[in-house]
């Protein structure tokens, strides 16, 4: 079964210095590296808390320019995004965890703010940050409007900063997603609500 995304978004392209860092990094924390997927011991060599020693967690990790073809953002996404954060991203690191158990939602948090603290990115949640519904949704149904200050209000308790950037839906929606600074993913992983979107 498919886990969690999340992408760090870079305000600059890594230099040759920075991608050996990327690749020590993942040296550091994994057992196997075939192309784009890694299979990840532990996180506790980059300063973390996760150690899988009996089975290895098998992870999707790729880079590429911001708003090129293989990027996951359009130009007109982008300048949203650069309103929240201060910053036209340049760059985009892809983490998916290839299974949903909870040592993989928080090997990925973990992933996630390592590199958004290494580059001075946000992440991108890859959705709505509302944990078991604690803001009741109607799937398909609700409007982002319907739900945003509720939701907000709630958000407002942890550490850091967290933008929803919205769009329109084919059923002529608004919906949205969040992405948030790196002091904020370090508060979420402390949470008792921890979790990363699936």
């Amino acid at each position: 079964m498919a886990g969690p995304t999340a992408m760090v978004l870079l305000q600059a392209a890594p230099t040759g210095r920075q991608l050996k860092q990327i690749q020590h990094a993942l040296d550091l924390i994994s057992s196997v590296q075939d192309e784009n997927k890694i299979w990840i011991n532990s996180t506790v060599p980059i300063g973390d808390t996760v150690a899988t020693d009996q089975h290895a967690r098998p992870f999707l990790f790729s880079h590429t320019e911001t708003g090129n073809e293989d990027s996951e953002y359009g130009e007109e996404e982008l300048t949203e995004i650069e309103h929240h954060v201060g910053f036209l991203p340049k760059h985009e690191i892809g983490l998916a965890a290839m299974c949903n158990d909870e040592e993989d939602h928080r090997v990925l948090g973990e992933l996630a703010l390592y590199f958004a603290e290494l580059f001075d990115g946000v992440v991108d949640l890859d959705g709505l940050l509302n944990p078991g519904e604690l803001v009741p949704i109607e799937h398909g149904k609700t409007d982002w409007r319907d739900i945003e200050p509720e939701l907000e209000e709630w958000l407002s308790d942890y550490e850091g900063e967290i933008h929803a950037v919205t769009y329109g839906t084919v059923d002529s929606r608004i919906w949205a997603y969040h992405i948030c600074d790196a002091t904020f993913m370090r508060s979420w992983l402390a949470s008792e609500h921890f979790r990363m979107i699936k």
